[in-house]
């Protein structure tokens, strides 16, 4: 039986790099821990970065990220600063249209 995938999202651009690497990272934990597989960005970034040998710049950034959210079965939204990033709310808007269920996590998972 396959895991559902989540696709992570939230705010990068404009963050440092610790601080949106930790966020990511915290969100991907607690989804792995209660049982999904997940995509996360800063993941897919920095493997697209390697081959590359460069960082893509941030249209090729979204269009890397988009072509792996529609894949997903859910959106897992990062709340921190949300709001604020044309990144986010990108991704935000295709998985509504698309009918991507967003999940929410409890601090109790």
């Amino acid at each position: 039986m396959n895991k559902s995938k989540v696709y992570i999202c939230g705010k990068v651009t404009g963050l440092e790099k610790s601080e949106s690497v930790l966020r990511f990272q915290d969100a991907e934990m607690k989804l792995r821990n209660i049982g999904f597989d997940t995509v996360n960005p800063i993941r897919l970034i920095e493997i697209e970065s390697l081959r590359r040998g460069f960082l893509p710049n941030w249209d090729e950034c979204m269009k890397i990220c988009i072509r792996e959210l529609v894949q997903c079965d859910y959106i897992y939204i990062i709340p921190q600063d949300v709001a604020t990033s044309n990144g986010a709310k990108l991704e935000m808007v295709i998985a509504y249209q698309l009918k991507i269920q967003c999940i929410k996590i409890t601090n109790n998972e």
